[in-house]
């Protein structure tokens, strides 16, 4: 796991490499550590619940649904000519829910201007279940790590 500072540093760099991260913190800290002024990439903002539609759907209609949103989004979002923009992205558990990978955002916002930082919540490491569930704390990061999917975790 890589640290607070070279995330950092992988955000003031002038070209990305059609990269996406995962952050494990908060989204306040990690707008933080995120470089500002005039020569820092342009940050944005997307939180997934907002693509979820409110209709009662079936699971496969609800996923094409939040596919086609969150490919339509990211179309407007990405990086015009000239600028260089992070993303930051939460409510990240909605992707490993829709089993939709991260293929969109190779797709229509990472470029060498396009970063994507995917943030997701700290768990708790101790937490007390009954027996019959399984607690996985680090299944949402298991989900973003696979081959082609996130580069590397921060936290």
């Amino acid at each position: 796991m890589k640290t607070k500072e070279d995330l950092r540093s992988l955000a003031e760099r002038r070209a990305w490499d059609k990269e996406i991260v995962v952050w494990q913190g908060s989204v306040d800290e990690l707008s933080s550590i995120l470089p500002s002024g005039a020569d820092a990439a342009d940050v944005q903002k997307l939180d997934l619940l907002d693509l979820v539609t409110s209709e009662d759907l079936s699971e496969d209609d609800a996923r094409s649904h939040f596919r086609r949103a969150l490919e339509s989004h990211l179309k407007t979002m990405a990086p015009g000519a000239g600028q260089r923009r992070i993303l930051i992205v939460s409510s990240t558990a909605i992707l490993a829910h829709f089993n939709t990978g991260l293929a969109s955002f190779f797709s229509w916002f990472c470029s060498d201007r396009g970063l994507v930082i995917l943030q997701v919540d700290g768990v708790a490491e101790n937490l007390t279940l009954p027996p019959e569930f399984e607690f996985r704390p680090n299944r949402l990061i298991e989900y973003f790590v696979q081959p082609d999917h996130a580069k590397e975790i921060y936290s």
